[in-house]
């Protein structure tokens, strides 16, 4: 419990790799956490860091975790990649009341419990692979973000995946001409294509 210390930022591996951690409460200045913050926390399940001020948590934030669910701070603006990579428990992820800009690559890989995720309306942009054997996840809703850039597969389903999963993706206005382009359409068909195809195809 680290809640009554004055800590505002912390480095790479924080608390990762302390298998028998539980709980932690952290402080209200804490405004970054550095890289494998709490990576291969096995028995970290439940977190609540919305009394933090946290405005950027490093790469592999949660990597390999023992994570069922997460409160995030309306403070939070950055994450680096591979987020939640290998959280094989996580259920969901909500970010709605975040200011988050940029989901990097790898977010949630190889969630293979998720089956939520909300989105804010600041998100920009997408990185690689974001939901990659994430099967779960039945729909990625998009239509309210500000998303305009998105990275090769990221919603698990590009042409290189061949085990595709049954995935409703609902794009923002900006990505709807591209995504035209590869033969979806707004209304109720499927995304089956690679929008990050199209996308460089456009831009080329």
């Amino acid at each position: 419990d680290l809640s009554n210390t004055a800590l505002g930022t912390a480095g790479d591996r924080f608390l990762g790799q302390c298998p028998a951690l539980q709980q932690v409460v952290l402080p209200s200045p804490m405004v970054s956490l550095g890289g494998s913050a709490f990576e291969n926390c096995r028995r970290l399940v439940s977190v609540d860091l919305s009394a933090t001020s946290l405005r950027s948590v490093g790469k592999f934030f949660f990597d390999g975790s023992g994570l069922t669910e997460i409160v995030l701070p309306h403070t939070l603006e950055r994450m680096g990649d591979a987020a939640f990579f290998g959280c094989r428990s996580l259920v969901s992820v909500d970010l709605s009341q975040t200011q988050v800009v940029n989901l990097g690559n790898y977010f949630a890989k190889q969630c293979s419990q998720l089956t939520e995720v909300a989105f804010p309306p600041t998100l920009e942009s997408i990185g690689e692979h974001c939901f990659m054997h994430a099967d779960k996840l039945r729909t990625i809703d998009l239509s309210h973000t500000a998303v305009a850039d998105i990275g090769e597969e990221f919603a698990g389903i590009g042409f290189s995946f061949r085990e595709r999963p049954e995935r409703d993706v609902l794009l923002p206005q900006a990505l709807l001409p591209i995504a035209e382009e590869t033969g979806w359409k707004p209304g109720g068909a499927r995304l089956q294509a690679e929008l990050w195809w199209a996308q460089e195809k456009s831009e080329s």
